[in-house]
C-alpha cells in the first residue's frame, strides 16, 4: 500500500491492511516519522495508545491520588480502621517506587515489581486493585490495570503449633486478651473477625460470626465446645493486637510463630473432631477442597482431644 502526499510514497504497509489506499495529505516530515515507527517494529495504534495514556490521562501523582482516594473513604463513610489499612498498604509504596511520577505514566509491570517487592500478600493486593479501579473511574489512568494475586499458600508453608505451645500460650495470657485468643486459636476464627466483637453473638451452645464480621460475607454458627462456656465472656474489643500477640509469644517462650499458625491450628483440630470436611468448612468458612488440601494429617485425633481438653480449667 502507498500512502500520498506532498510527492512522498510510503513503504508497503504491514500485513493485513485493507486493500484500499486512501489518500492522506502528509508532510514529508510526517512520512518520515512513520517510516521510523514501522521500521522499529510498532503500529501507529500503538503510538495513539501510547500518547493517549500518557497525556490524556490526568498527570496526578501517585502520592496525590493515594490522598485523594484515602479522602474520598472518609468522606463516603467508611470506618477509621477501614481508612488506615488502606493507608498502610498505599503509603508503603513509597519505599518501592517513585510516588511523584505521574500515576499514568506507571506501567503495569512497575505495579507488579512493586507489590513483589514489599512482598505484598493477597489482601494488599486486593487493596491496592481496589485504588487502582477508582483512578480508572476518575480518570487519573485511562485503561484498567490488573493486579494479579498470588498463591495464599506455597508448598510446604503451613504449620501449626504444638499442643505444649498451646498450653504455654493459654497459662501466660492475660485475662483480657484471653477471649481473643480463644476466638482465634481454638474456635479458628480469623484475626479480623475476632476483631468485629461487636458482630458476634453468643448463645449458651454456639458463637454466631454475623456476615458484617465474617470474611465471606456469610452468617456462620459455630459449636462451642463442653466446659468452654466462661472464655465468651472473656470477648472483648483489642487495641494494637498484633503487638500484644507478639509480646504474648515472648513471654510464652515460643522461638517460632509460622504464618497463620492459630488458624492453622484451629481449623486442623476441628477437621478431626467433627471428621467431616463439609462440616469443618462450614465452621471455618472455608471450601472442603482447601481443608483436605492445607489441613488432613496435620495433627491425630488423640492430638485434637489433648487440644480441646487444653482450654479446660483456665
Amino acid at each position: 500500500m502507498a500512502l500520498w502526499g506532498s510527492g512522498v510514497r510510503l513503504p508497503s504497509a504491514p500485513p493485513n491492511f485493507p486493500s484500499e489506499e486512501p489518500t492522506l495529505q502528509l508532510s514529508t516530515q510526517d512520512a518520515d516519522i512513520i517510516r521510523e515507527v514501522w521500521s522499529n517494529g510498532v503500529s501507529l495504534v500503538q503510538v495513539w495508545n501510547d500518547w493517549r495514556r500518557l497525556y490524556l490521562a490526568s498527570p496526578q501523582g501517585v502520592n496525590t491520588c493515594v490522598e485523594l482516594f484515602l479522602t474520598h473513604l472518609h468522606d463516603t463513610g467508611r470506618s477509621p480502621q477501614y481508612c488506615k489499612e488502606f493507608g498502610w498498604v498505599l503509603r508503603k509504596l513509597d519505599l518501592f517506587m517513585d510516588t511523584e511520577r505521574p500515576l499514568c505514566q506507571v506501567t503495569t509491570k512497575s505495579w507488579w515489581r512493586s507489590l513483589d517487592a514489599m512482598r505484598a500478600g493477597n489482601t494488599a493486593r486486593r487493596k491496592v486493585g481496589v485504588f487502582l479501579n477508582w483512578c480508572l473511574a476518575q480518570g487519573y489512568i485511562k485503561e484498567p490495570i490488573n493486579i494479579p494475586g498470588k498463591p495464599s499458600y506455597p508448598k510446604g508453608d503451613v504449620d501449626v503449633l504444638t499442643n505444649d505451645e498451646v498450653a504455654s500460650l493459654i497459662k501466660t495470657c492475660p485475662s483480657d486478651l484471653l477471649g481473643h485468643l480463644w476466638l482465634c486459636l481454638c474456635m479458628g476464627l480469623r484475626v479480623a473477625e475476632a476483631s468485629r466483637v461487636e458482630h458476634l453473638k453468643v448463645t449458651e451452645t454456639h458463637l454466631v460470626v454475623g456476615a458484617q464480621a465474617a470474611k465471606t460475607k456469610t452468617r456462620r454458627i459455630l459449636d462451642i465446645p463442653e466446659h468452654h462456656g466462661h472464655y465468651t465472656q472473656l470477648i472483648r474489643p483489642q487495641t494494637n493486637i498484633r503487638k500484644r500477640m507478639e509480646a504474648l509469644r515472648l513471654k510464652a517462650g515460643l522461638t517460632r510463630w509460622p504464618r497463620n499458625c492459630m488458624r492453622h491450628t484451629a481449623a486442623s483440630h476441628w477437621l478431626n473432631r467433627l471428621r467431616s470436611a463439609e462440616a469443618a468448612a462450614l465452621h471455618l468458612g472455608n471450601s472442603p477442597v482447601m481443608l483436605h488440601r492445607h489441613y488432613k494429617a496435620l495433627v491425630t485425633r488423640q492430638e485434637s482431644t489433648e487440644f480441646f481438653d487444653l482450654w479446660v480449667g483456665f
